[in-house]
């Protein structure tokens, strides 16, 4: 999907007495990270900030786990930014966790939007059986949601594409022989998560499409992503949410300078055929009527 690009102001002002939860793995974390940095700061996350993790307070929010750093699938992570908006990540290995469930069960605030992602530990980290257990914990997880917070806004994430050389975390030395196919099975991961999500009328936010031809956009290890792919998912994320809300999307920048840069290049071309003219008119007027004016 197309979206609009906020500025710290806009999104506090969208986010303003808003609970949000993330779920998820490191890329989910990222970006719960770099929300909170566009928030506190409006700039762009240094990449140093992306690789930390566990540490004990990022973009003034606190770490509740006790931050032991390690590869296995009892991996725990909890932040909290308490301020306003309200919002938390937890690191989760697998969907349907019993942590999980008693962590939605007894929550003190009812969240007005979870936002959630759960495939790569699961396909990778959890034996023979971790296709047909993710398929079977989906439909669990989407079901229990819907129950429990009949009033909250889910939002499914797909699963970012991998490099067909990724190295991670997951990936330890007993299953790197899964890295050359791990690509194909998140595409159909996603796809059967999609299909089940919508049956349960969750949203879905296809990040995978959306950064199938931005590769080139990974940090050296082909799962993770820079700062500037981070912060425009977050961007996506943030347009999904002012359009469920009936929100005004972000007041278009750059309007003069960007007509005024066009307008340089009509007169620099006064002399060339009426046919680039005519384009260069063309681009004015789509450029005004667009979301980027």
């Amino acid at each position: 999907m197309a979206c609009d690009i906020f500025s710290s102001f806009e999104a506090r002002e969208l986010l303003n007495q808003k609970v949000v939860y993330f779920f998820g793995d490191s890329n989910i974390r990222a970006l719960y990270k770099d929300l909170l940095w566009l928030l506190e700061n409006g700039t762009l996350i240094p990449e140093s900030r992306l690789k930390s993790k566990n540490e004990i307070s990022h973009a003034n929010d606190v770490r509740l786990s006790k931050g032991v750093l390690h590869s296995g699938r009892n991996y725990q992570e909890v932040r909290v930014y308490c301020e306003n908006p309200y919002i938390t990540f937890q690191f989760i290995t697998r969907l349907f966790m019993p942590r999980f469930i008693d962590d939605i069960k007894n929550l003190d605030t009812i969240p007005d939007v979870i936002v959630m992602n759960s495939c790569l530990w699961d396909l990778t980290r959890w034996g023979t059986n971790g296709v047909s257990e993710f398929k079977r914990n989906l439909i669990k997880t989407f079901d229990f949601l819907k129950k429990e917070l009949p009033t909250t806004r889910i939002i499914w994430l797909t699963t970012l594409p991998p490099n067909f050389k990724a190295r991670g975390g997951f990936l330890t030395k007993e299953i790197e022989f899964v890295r050359n196919m791990l690509p194909w099975h998140i595409l159909f991961a996603n796809k059967y998560a999609s299909d089940v999500a919508k049956s349960f009328k969750i949203d879905v936010l296809d990040l995978h499409y959306n950064f199938r031809l931005l590769l080139n956009y990974h940090v050296k290890d082909g799962i993770h992503w820079n700062s500037i792919a981070v912060r425009h998912s977050v961007n996506i994320l943030l347009t999904h949410l002012a359009l469920i809300w009936n929100y005004k999307l972000p007041v278009p920048i750059m309007n003069d300078v960007m007509i005024d840069a066009v307008g340089t290049y009509l007169h620099v071309l006064e002399s060339t055929t009426k046919q680039h003219q005519a384009i260069l008119n063309i681009m004015i007027r789509f450029l005004k009527g667009s979301s980027y004016m």
